[in-house]
């Protein structure tokens, strides 16, 4: 018998702690090759979306986030509030649903008087998380989201 000590173990990854990672690592990338595995490794090819009450298809919706990073240099990802009910656990990934309401502060590539133009994107996003053939990812996304133009 022995006496090694074997540490705590693998921890389970909130779903509030997974979508926050996920929707940071889509503002954060700064070119369209880290954006599209972002994005692809956050929504399941076959998930319903519905953004600010609109049905969206998959690549509409992927077509919306670029118009609000793609041409961003970086951008700054603030949670301001997440709730989640898990369901189950999937390796070491919960299912369930989440929301979180967060604020991205972009930094264009563009300047305006010597300084970088911005952008605020404020949003509430609500999504089932479920395991498929392809991982975990989002199966269902409802999202209210508005982006303005700083000055």
């Amino acid at each position: 018998m022995s006496n090694i000590p074997l540490g705590p173990g693998p921890e389970i990854v909130p779903l509030s702690i997974w979508t926050e990672n996920h929707i940071t690592a889509i503002y954060k990338a700064t070119n369209l090759a880290d954006f599209d595995k972002a994005f692809d490794a956050f929504i399941s090819k076959d998930a319903q979306i519905t953004l600010n009450g609109r049905k969206l298809t998959r690549e509409e919706y992927k077509l919306q986030l670029v118009g609000e990073t793609f041409a961003e240099k970086s951008a700054n990802v603030s949670f301001l509030g997440a709730v989640d009910v898990p369901e189950k656990v999937i390796g070491l990934t919960q299912t369930g649903t989440v929301g979180v309401f967060f604020q991205a502060t972009v930094f264009g590539r563009l300047l305006f008087r010597g300084a970088p133009v911005t952008s605020t994107v404020n949003a509430s996003l609500n999504a089932t998380v479920a395991a498929g053939k392809s991982g975990t990812t989002v199966t269902v996304l409802n999202e209210v989201v508005v982006d303005h133009v700083n000055h």
